[in-house]
């Protein structure tokens, strides 16, 4: 009986007319205002039926859930270092064959540079970090961030190299590698501004940089390529090493 009603009631909740329209005299003597089926209340029969249901169908939707998560590979972020040189070149190499219009670079110049020198590019420095995004033990996810030297340029950085791989899009890893560089170069009290360049073509990964805060550079135009800057926030500075500017209207100048 109560599966019966249920049924009916989960018909007519889809339908917009819910339990409070419900018309169910058919099923149950009506006392006063209560319909009673075997001396209990047909809205409480009705309701129990649907949670316990619900309930059931959660509890598979659960089960299958944890099974497909199971089945998931961890993934993890982390700013590489020199033992993961040659993962990072085998990943480099597979974004510039798939993507040369991405990469200041060729695939033969970089594939031509020793094991030693990509180490070396992998180092912790102020000026550089390279992160990474592992799925499990391999590497599906690489950005940098490489400051300017030069002291006129040193509140700048780039954020380069930005590659995933075909199996692991889809993700939001791209996201995850954007918000950990803007993240350390927030840390760094000199950067005031983020660049990057992307291909006009690229829509995803303009879409990316765009939704995470960059904007046109107009002024910075090259070729075929987009130039996005982003600004970060200054920390404020101190009343002891603020410069101090006098204000005109404020003087007084003896009258002659």
């Amino acid at each position: 009986m109560a599966r019966l009603v249920g049924n009916q009631l989960q018909h007519q909740i889809t339908q917009g007319t819910g339990i409070k329209h419900f018309r169910a005299t058919q099923y149950g003597s009506c006392v006063g205002s209560k319909r009673l089926v075997h001396g209990c209340s047909l809205r409480y029969i009705v309701i129990r039926y649907i949670l316990i249901k619900t309930r059931q169908q959660l509890k598979l939707y659960f089960h299958a859930a944890r099974a497909d998560t199971r089945c998931m590979p961890a993934t993890f972020l982390r700013a590489l270092t020199a033992d993961d040189a040659p993962a990072y070149r085998a990943l480099r190499l597979a974004g510039i064959s798939e993507l040369p219009q991405a990469f200041c670079t060729t695939y033969a110049l970089e594939s031509s540079l020793p094991l030693g020198q990509i180490s070396q590019r992998l180092q912790h420095t102020p000026l550089q970090r390279i992160f990474g995004i592992f799925n499990d033990i391999q590497l599906i996810a690489i950005a940098g961030l490489r400051r300017e030297p030069i002291a006129v340029v040193h509140d700048k950085a780039t954020i380069w190299g930005v590659y995933v791989a075909p199996q692991a899009r889809g993700q939001g890893l791209g996201r995850q590698l954007m918000h950990a560089s803007i993240h350390h170069a927030c840390t760094i009290p000199e950067l005031a501004r983020l660049r990057l360049a992307v291909a006009h073509d690229n829509q995803a990964a303009l879409s990316l940089y765009l939704s995470c805060g960059f904007v046109l550079d107009e002024t910075a135009a090259q070729g075929d390529m987009l130039q996005l800057q982003l600004l970060l926030p200054r920390p404020a500075l101190t009343t002891a090493g603020a410069p101090t500017f006098l204000k005109i209207n404020t003087l007084q100048f003896p009258a002659k």
